[in-house]
C-alpha cells in the first residue's frame, strides 16, 4: 500500500520541496514516487512551524499577538562564525534525501533564519531570555536555566509538530483502509510511538520549568560551563534523555522505560569576546546527568572538543558551522561528521544508536579552553 498521499501542486504555485522557485522550474519534472516525498516534506514543514508561546499558561493572557523567530543559538553569537552573513546548518527535507539519502551534508542558512522556531511571542521571546541575552554570560544558575528552557521548549515544539503531521496522516490512511492506525503507518508506528513518549516525558518536564520560571527559583538547576577563548565553530542547543556517559557506560535504558528519564539540555554559543558550551539539568533525584558530566571531566584538554562534537552531531540537529572550519576539515573528517549526524529523513527515525563515546579516528582540531566549572 502507498503509505504518502499525493498532492497536486500548481505549476505555478511555490514547490513544496521548499526552495523557494515556482514548481515549474524546480521538481515538476521529478518522478510521481519523488514527489509525494516533496508534498509530504511541506506538509510537515507546516506542522512544524506553527506559532505559539510556550511560556507557562498563566503568562500566555500577557502574550504578544506577533510570534517571534525565537533564536535558540543568539543571532549574535552565531554572527561570530559567519561568512557574509551564513553559516552551515543541516537542513533536514525531503529533497536533501532524495538526493543524497541519510548523508545529506550541511548548507548555507543566513544567520536571521538559522536556529529559529516559532515557540515564542515576540514580547516574551524578548522579556524572558533579557538575563540571557542582555548581559554578558556569566554562567549563573538563572543563565544555565534559561538555556535549558529555551532548549527544551524547542525540544517539545517539534515532538508536538511531528506528531500532529503522523496523527493526521495515520487517520486518513486508517479511514481509506479500514485498519486500525498502527497498522496503517507500518513501520512508522514504532517511531509515532516513541515521539509520543518523548513528548510525555518533556511535558512533565516542562511542568517544572514552568514553575520554576514562574517562581523565579532556579535552586534546583545544575550546569557544567566550559569556556573558551574563543567562539566555538560549531554552536548548537539541544535536549537529550542520556542513554551512556562519554565513556561509553550505559546510563539508562529508554524504551521500554520503567519510569520518566531523566533529561538533559545543552548549548554551545559565543558572546562578544569568549565562547561557551553549557550543560544544564534539573535534579530529579537520580544521578545520570551528573555522571555523564562527570564522564566529561575526565577527558583531557586535547581532547574534550573531539568529544563534545561527535556529541553534538549524534545528539543535536540543530547544530550550525563555521563555514571556512567545516572547509578546512579533511573531506574524511566531514564524512565522518555528517555519519555523526546521520539526518535520515523527516519521515524515519535515526539510522543507526548514538554513539558519541567511540573513536571515530577522525581529528578535529582543539578549542583552547579558559575554565571549566561546575555552577555554584
Amino acid at each position: 500500500m502507498n503509505v504518502w498521499r499525493k498532492k497536486q501542486v500548481g505549476r505555478n504555485e511555490p514547490c513544496p520541496c521548499g526552495s523557494g522557485k515556482k514548481y515549474k522550474r524546480c521538481c515538476a519534472e521529478r518522478s510521481a514516487g519523488q514527489n509525494k516525498w516533496f508534498a509530504e516534506s511541506a506538509a510537515l514543514r507546516r506542522e512544524m512551524s506553527r506559532g505559539e508561546c510556550s511560556v507557562p499558561p498563566l503568562w500566555k493572557g500577557d502574550c504578544s499577538t506577533k510570534i517571534a523567530n525565537a533564536h535558540t543559538v543568539p543571532q549574535a553569537s552565531l554572527g561570530r562564525i559567519a561568512a557574509n552573513g551564513h553559516v552551515l546548518s543541516f537542513m533536514q527535507s525531503a529533497v536533501g534525501f532524495v538526493e543524497h539519502g541519510s548523508a545529506a551534508p550541511p548548507k548555507r542558512r543566513g544567520i536571521r533564519q538559522a536556529s529559529t522556531f516559532t515557540g515564542f511571542c515576540t514580547k516574551h521571546d524578548d522579556a524572558v531570555f533579557a538575563p540571557l541575552e542582555k548581559v554578558p554570560f556569566e554562567g549563573t544558575k538563572e543563565q544555565c536555566f534559561l538555556l535549558a528552557y529555551r532548549a527544551l521548549a524547542r525540544e517539545l515544539y517539534l515532538k508536538k509538530g511531528v506528531l500532529r503531521y503522523f496523527v493526521q496522516r495515520g487517520a486518513e490512511l486508517s479511514k481509506q483502509s479500514g485498519i486500525p492506525i498502527e497498522q496503517a503507518l507500518g513501520p512508522i508506528a514504532p517511531f509515532v510511538e516513541g515521539t509520543a513518549q518523548g513528548k510525555r516525558d518533556l511535558e512533565s518536564y516542562k511542568l517544572e520549568y514552568n514553575q520554576a520560571l514562574s517562581n523565579q527559583e532556579y535552586s534546583k538547576v545544575n550546569g557544567y560551563v566550559i569556556e573558551f577563548a574563543e567562539a566555538p565553530p560549531v554552536m548548537c542547543s539541544g535536549g537529550i534523555f542520556p542513554e551512556h556517559t562519554f565513556d561509553g557506560e550505559r546510563l539508562q535504558v529508554l524504551v521500554p522505560s520503567p519510569g520518566r528519564p531523566s533529561q538533559m539540555c545543552f548549548s554551545s554559543f559565543a558572546d562578544a569576546e569568549r565562547g561557551f558550551v553549557v550543560f544544564a539539568w534539573l535534579d530529579d533525584g537520580l544521578d545520570h546527568c551528573d555522571r555523564l558530566v562527570d564522564s566529561l571531566k575526565r577527558a583531557t584538554d586535547a581532547g574534550l572538543s573531539n568529544r563534545l562534537l561527535k556529541f553534538f552531531f549524534e545528539c543535536c540537529e540543530n547544530v550550525h558551522i563555521q563555514p571556512c572550519w567545516w572547509e578546512n576539515l579533511p573531506k574524511s573528517a566531514q564524512k565522518k561528521l555528517i555519519g555523526h549526524m546521520d539526518v535520515s529523513s523527516e519521515f524515519f527515525s535515526r539510522g543507526h544508536a548514538r554513539d558519541f563515546f567511540s573513536d571515530d579516528g577522525a581529528d578535529y582540531g582543539s578549542w583552547p579552553i579558559v575554565r571549566k566549572y561546575a555552577v555554584p
